[in-house]
């Protein structure tokens, strides 16, 4: 009997603790909706124990500091919007509208998830749909400020330095954050050129938009493959040629490649296609030009030219 009663005490007090877990749960998910909704109309919401610790409070974490962004970014363009003409109010609704046309996607899905967050779901499969909401905001964090960066980009409101850039300190720079992707395809990299090359421009922007363009040929680039860069300075400009030797662009494609949003025949399905537009928009405001040879699966090339600053 004792051992009996040991066992159902033993019993009760496990379920007392689990239900208090998952109680605790469902405080902590409303919480964040209700921060999300309040957040959504303008309204000031303070979020319940915000510095927790674990997972639950760096998600929290996460979630106000994109809420934070997403004011800043606010603020900013209303201040633009007071300043701008007729045009560029109507150039910076359309890109408000592409936002939320873009965040519809992940939105309805962080919706879905939280939904099902209510249901009765075991720890590990609550834990598993922690993860993809996390996932779904970093993604909605990168969608915004990328968006936000190249509407920035193409109203022209950007002030890029004028400094000399080492050409073989740029493609350093913007390979370093990839070298992982290459190494898992196992992608041969070789680079060629004078190592004292340069061009008068931004080397923070100018390696964003090179970094854009190695991600893409990364990406179509079969396992094995090869990526060369190279580049050159001359009296009259100098250039930058990355090519690969993937799958190629097929040629509906070709001019319409750099144009925001746009998705080719081998794009992949996570794409939303505004890294080579940004890459273009970033060139083209260094007084520079960037076009595109390819062939279909023979490989790609882009060819990226700056050109002289004369007084």
């Amino acid at each position: 009997k004792l051992n009996f009663a040991f066992i159902i005490f033993v019993f009760i007090s496990f379920a007392m603790l689990s239900f208090s877990f998952f109680i605790d749960l469902y405080k902590d998910i409303k919480d964040m909706t209700d921060y999300v909704y309040h957040s959504s109309e303008g309204r000031e919401y303070q979020m319940k124990n915000k510095n927790q610790e674990g997972q639950m409070g760096l998600l929290k974490t996460e979630l106000m500091k994109m809420t934070t962004v997403l004011k800043a970014e606010f603020n900013i363009s209303a201040r633009l919007l007071s300043k701008l003409k007729h045009e560029q109010k109507i150039f910076l609704n359309d890109t408000i509208s592409d936002i939320s046309h873009q965040l519809k996607t992940p939105m309805t899905s962080l919706m879905l998830l939280t939904d099902l967050m209510y249901n009765d779901l075991d720890k590990e499969k609550k834990i598993e749909f922690l993860d993809r909401i996390n996932a779904q905001l970093s993604r909605m964090d990168w969608l915004i400020k990328s968006m936000l960066k190249l509407s920035k980009l193409e109203a022209k409101v950007i002030d890029f330095k004028t400094e000399k850039v080492n050409i073989n300190e740029l493609i350093r720079r913007s390979i370093s954050p990839l070298s992982v992707p290459m190494e898992l395809k196992n992608i041969s990299l070789n680079i060629n050129g004078d190592k004292e090359a340069s061009y008068i421009g931004d080397i923070e922007w100018s390696s964003e938009a090179l970094g854009n363009i190695i991600k893409n040929c990364i990406e179509h680039t079969k396992e094995g493959g090869n990526l060369n860069i190279s580049y050159e300075e001359n009296p009259i400009y100098s250039e930058i040629v990355i090519k690969d030797n993937g799958e190629g662009i097929d040629k509906d494609d070709i001019p319409n490649i750099f144009k925001r949003f746009y998705k080719g025949k081998n794009s992949k399905s996570d794409s939303v296609g505004i890294g080579l537009a940004m890459a273009k928009s970033i060139i083209e405001s260094q007084n520079g030009d960037i076009y595109v040879k390819s062939e279909k699966n023979k490989g790609t090339e882009f060819h990226i030219t700056f050109h002289k600053r004369y007084n």
